[in-house]
């Protein structure tokens, strides 16, 4: 799931960022469909931020990045900041 919400939310901002290009060459026609991509990849931004955070909490030690930076005997503030260490 975390691998095809990452690419998803790159694919968005690829398209997002052409659109917005396209509208920075004149074409103002792009602009909607641009500003609904850019939503669209902040919201998969989130949902990406979301899961990281579950998987952490979680102790899911399956996957690397969450047995690299946590421990089962950490409180729950520590394992909050553990997101932003990673």
């Amino acid at each position: 799931m975390g691998k095809s919400l990452i690419i998803t939310g790159f694919a968005l901002s690829i398209i997002s960022a052409i659109l917005y290009f396209l509208v920075f060459r004149g074409k103002i026609k792009f602009i909607k469909p641009a500003r609904i991509f850019f939503r669209f990849s902040v919201f998969v931004t989130i949902l990406i931020s979301v899961y990281l955070m579950y998987l952490i909490i979680t102790y899911q030690f399956q996957f690397c990045h969450v047995r690299e930076l946590n421990s089962s005997d950490l409180p729950l503030s520590l394992l909050i900041s553990k997101f932003y260490a990673g």
